[in-house]
């Protein structure tokens, strides 16, 4: 796998023995850290994991306050309160705002495209190099800092699909512009829900499955209400993602700003080893608790269905926006360069 290490990110330097007069230039802040996700979700260890070495890295110069489950602002609000430095520290999903971020949301709003363990470094590299999607940040006022992923969608469900005839007018939890014309190339049909409604949706029957990571079923429990995990693979996402202002990162002094590049890419290499642990604990739960793993036995005609989603979205923003058509093209480009990388490593 190609490694990258962009300047926005950094490599790790050291400050974790910092002494003297480097740890004496770091700033004195409070910061509020908004979060998505509920504080029993792993993926929110990370966020946790970023509070406490930058509070223990900084001798206690830096204090960060955990809070989970939006309750520092809804997914609409997020961006206008970190851009307006309202919020410190913001969990933004990217793939849920086409309209403010469409190329930086692309490896978290398409499906069926990327792979654990290359989606980070591509995100990283298209974060740094892209000018597109660094214009769009400048406008937002938004520095990225921490990167996780999210591994493998696939469908969990009420009842067993085995077969694209299987998958035919099945009702599929969706989301975002994508995923939904992913799901109707397969027959399913989508319905957009939200992370919340998940489990009393599939209980009532509002929908057959939901497209959703094995690493995330038991901690929404949704083990309890579908007892079919298939084995259909449909491609890993970058997840939520952490900034903070343009304002903020520029008011800091470089010893602070090295010390969040040092702590954001421990968290971001962290990522994908911590989320194949409670995958496999998660399996092992939902096994236990009468979970069956079934075998989607077409996959290479799933995959045949699926359109190239890349192609999608460089002719839907090009539909959006005639004048982004060129930088959509050249984006899609780099990313199947940095596979194509990646793959040759």
């Amino acid at each position: 796998m190609t490694k990258f290490t962009p300047l926005l990110f950094g490599a790790s330097l050291g400050l974790a023995a910092a002494t003297g007069p480097a740890l004496a230039e770091i700033d004195n802040l409070s910061l509020q850290l908004g979060s998505p996700f509920p504080e029993g979700v792993y993926l929110s260890d990370i966020d946790r994991f970023v509070a406490d070495e930058l509070t223990k890295r900084s001798d206690g110069k830096i204090e960060v306050d955990l809070n989970f489950s939006n309750a520092l602002g809804s997914p609409a609000e997020i961006i206008p309160l970190v851009g307006a430095s309202a919020v410190g520290l913001g969990g933004v999903v990217t793939g849920y705002h086409v309209g403010e971020m469409p190329f930086a949301g692309l490896t978290n709003a398409v499906p069926a495209t990327f792979e654990s363990d290359t989606v980070l470094d591509i995100t990283e590299t298209l974060y740094t190099e892209n000018e597109t999607i660094l214009a769009e940040f400048e406008r937002l006022n938004l520095k990225p800092l921490v990167l996780r992923h999210l591994p493998q969608y696939t469908l969990l469900c009420t009842e067993p699909v085995r077969t694209m005839a299987d998958l035919k007018g099945k009702k599929v939890r969706s989301y975002g512009a994508y995923i939904p014309q992913m799901l109707e190339a397969l027959g399913a049909t989508p319905v957009n829900l939200s992370m919340p409604e998940m489990y009393e949706s599939l209980q009532r029957g509002v929908v057959d499955c939901v497209y959703w990571t094995r690493s995330l079923t038991v901690p929404f429990k949704l083990h309890e209400v579908a007892k079919y995990m298939s084995d259909l693979e449909l491609g890993a996402i970058n997840a939520v993602t952490l900034f903070t202002s343009v304002d903020n990162w520029n008011s800091w002094s470089p010893e602070t700003q090295a010390l969040f590049n040092e702590v954001a890419q421990e968290a971001k290499e962290m990522s994908v080893p911590m989320t194949q642990e409670v995958e496999d604990a998660a399996l092992k739960v939902m096994r236990e608790n009468g979970v069956e793993i079934v075998e989607f036995e077409e996959k290479e005609a799933a995959m045949a269905a699926i359109p190239d989603m890349l192609n999608l979205w460089v002719e839907q923003v090009s539909e959006r926006s005639p004048d982004l058509a060129a930088s959509a093209e050249a984006t899609a480009n780099q990313v199947r360069e940095l596979m194509r990388d990646a793959n040759d490593s």
